[in-house]
């Protein structure tokens, strides 16, 4: 019986799509896509060629094989390595998915005669690891006992770029411009309202209302330059016409903060609320009072749509949620 494709009259695909659609089917090895990644990666086919215990001609062929057949430059080549073409770019996304599934195949291949038949990868952005941690156990014990989770942490582009690839099957992040990706799905989970927090015997902690400015004073704890959470708070200072205080811890890990908060009595940290709710409320820290309303970006997952993924990304969620300690 035929295939019948419900969006033949709208997405067919053009001969030349059909013919590379066959080539790329057919006329390439694992091989052949592993040197290319390789090459890709370091930039350099030398250094690829050691790092796959490879002659260089070896690898060099790979590199002109792959080029000849779909009759494109993936490389320029000059003395100090390869420039990928933006070609490269388009073939190193796809063979990066399809090495990734291959070695996920396997392992979950191995984890059959293991016992261990199923896993998902869960990436959580640094600053929210507080979080995530709490909701992981839960999230575990919903599913049977042969289910493989495992957690990362990382910057929250570097963890897109690698659910793209197929690396990472979840990622909780703040949603922000995340939200919005052609490939993945986006779920908001929750508002989370950030506080600026101190120890209970910090000068400022007794006082009715406090400035920002007044807070520059003191050593703060800031997430390191690029991320995400940094420019929210870049932003909240540069509304007060204030520059970004000089005396800083620069950590992206909330439990690092969290530590470095309770072990010194000058220092100031804006953190998630759910992260610091039960030193709240217990009263070893002390949310400060500022006349500056703080409206970050929601947390939320991201994942590539599927049944197994819908699946796991809805219970991901519900676990986010029921351990959240100031619901």
């Amino acid at each position: 019986m035929k295939k019948i494709d419900k969006d033949q009259s709208t997405n067919a695909p053009t001969h030349e799509e059909q013919i590379l659609k066959k080539l790329l089917l057919t006329r390439f090895s694992m091989r052949q896509l592993v040197a290319y990644i390789t090459v890709y990666e370091y930039r350099n086919i030398q250094a690829a060629a050691l790092d796959l215990y490879l002659d260089h001609s070896t690898v060099s062929k790979s590199i002109s094989e792959i080029e000849a057949t779909l009759n494109m430059k993936l490389f320029l080549r000059h003395t100090r390595g390869v420039t990928p073409t933006d070609a490269a770019d388009v073939f190193y996304r796809h063979s990066k998915q399809i090495a990734n599934q291959c070695a996920r195949t396997a392992a979950e291949l191995s984890r059959i005669t293991s016992g261990a038949t199923k896993h998902v990868v869960i990436g959580c952005a640094s600053y929210l690891d507080t979080i995530a941690v709490n909701a992981i156990s839960h999230f575990k014990l919903q599913h049977e006992s042969k289910l493989v989770v495992r957690l990362l942490f990382g910057h929250t582009g570097d963890l897109l770029r690698r659910l793209k690839l197929d690396e990472i099957d979840l990622v909780i992040c703040r949603l922000g411009t995340h939200a919005e990706q052609p490939e993945i799905y986006a779920e908001k989970v929750y508002d989370v309202g950030d506080v600026i927090v101190v120890r209970a015997d910090h000068p400022c902690a007794s006082q009715a209302e406090t400035r920002l400015n007044k807070l520059i004073e003191y050593p703060w704890i800031l997430p390191p330059p690029n991320n995400p959470f940094r420019s929210y708070l870049e932003s909240m200072f540069n509304q007060e016409g204030l520059p970004l205080p000089i005396n800083v811890f620069e950590i992206a890990s909330s439990y690092a903060a969290r530590g470095i908060l309770l072990s010194h009595p000058n220092v100031v940290c804006s953190m998630a609320s759910k992260s610091v709710a039960a030193d709240l409320q217990q009263g070893s820290l002390v949310k400060l009072n500022l006349p500056i309303k703080l409206n970050p970006p929601p947390v939320g997952v991201l994942y590539r749509r599927s049944a197994a993924m819908d699946a796991y990304a809805d219970s991901l969620i519900l676990s986010l949620r029921e351990t959240a300690i100031d619901k």
